[in-house]
């Protein structure tokens, strides 16, 4: 009871310091100039790469966001933007080829659209002995956020590393609604199978982390068409790959844009599609709780 309450204390401050860090963040990622964000120099590690997707509605939008890329103190080896069949080359020359200069490259599959899964599926087919760090295109990062992700990977080489998780919680031997899982969980430190990372907040995969077959769009498109994070963590499930909280005291970076209404969180969430989804991965591939402990 004590310890549900100063869980509950801590997560009341932290929304209200939220709302300064957003302020002092923005304020500070708008001053900012543009700067070359990739790194060019010889590492001890593996190639780093910054998978995000975007779509024409939000390229008006994009600025904030990558600004907030290429500031970071940890430079990757590669940015690059994932584009769909609902982008046309000539609008992608226009609002996107203005950071190529600066380091970022952007891509069109003219044939598909993946939808969200975009921001990992390409990266991680064609990059499969790198680290994939996926981004998403509507958040201000912290200058520290790859920095973080890369420091608890040298901890935890095998696991999915991520800035913000959620607990999946469970009622006997079911799992409880989306909604009723721990959101931005931070008392559990180790890696673990009970937690998701939203992996747009930052969220790191080690090299050959996946198999061909995990990154299959029919079987995704069957499964969790709409939810990148739910058929991610299920995929980790699968194989046995546990996630661990970078460590990170804000988990959600500061939302660039306010209108929303497209955005997938209203399927994913409000109208409860994550449980459809996850009730049918784990009847796919039998998963038990023991999955998850």
């Amino acid at each position: 009871m004590i310890r549900r309450f100063i869980i509950k204390g801590i997560e009341k401050i932290r929304r209200q310091l939220y709302k300064i860090q957003y302020i002092i963040l923005r304020r500070q990622v708008e001053k900012e100039g543009y700067v070359y964000g990739v790194n060019n120099q010889k590492r001890d590690m593996p190639q780093v790469v910054v998978s995000l997707t975007t779509y024409p509605k939000r390229f008006s939008d994009l600025d904030l966001c990558i600004k907030s890329i290429l500031h970071q103190t940890y430079k990757p080896d590669k940015i690059i933007i994932w584009l769909g069949s609902d982008t046309i080359s000539e609008l992608a020359e226009k609002y996107l080829s203005k950071y190529n200069k600066y380091g970022v490259e952007y891509r069109i599959d003219n044939e598909n659209n993946y939808y969200s899964h975009k921001k990992y599926i390409y990266a991680i087919k064609e990059f499969g002995d790198s680290i994939i760090i996926t981004l998403d295109d509507d958040l201000i990062y912290p200058k520290k956020t790859i920095e973080s992700l890369i420091k608890k990977y040298r901890q935890y080489p095998n696991a999915i590393i991520a800035r913000r998780v959620h607990e999946i919680t469970w009622n006997v031997n079911n799992i409880n609604s989306y909604k009723k899982w721990n959101f931005e969980c931070f008392t559990i430190r180790v890696p673990s199978n009970k937690l998701c990372a939203t992996t747009g907040a930052g969220t790191l995969f080690p090299p050959y982390i996946f198999r061909c077959e995990d990154m299959d769009y029919e079987l995704i498109k069957e499964f969790a068409p709409t939810a990148d994070d739910i058929w991610l963590k299920m995929m980790a499930v699968k194989n046995n790959i546990k996630v661990v909280w970078a460590g990170n005291f804000f988990q959600m970076p500061p939302e660039i844009v306010s209108d929303k209404k497209d955005a997938l969180t209203s399927i994913n969430v409000k109208e409860n599609k994550n449980d459809y989804y996850i009730k049918n991965i784990i009847k796919k591939y039998n998963f038990t709780k023991s999955n998850f402990q």
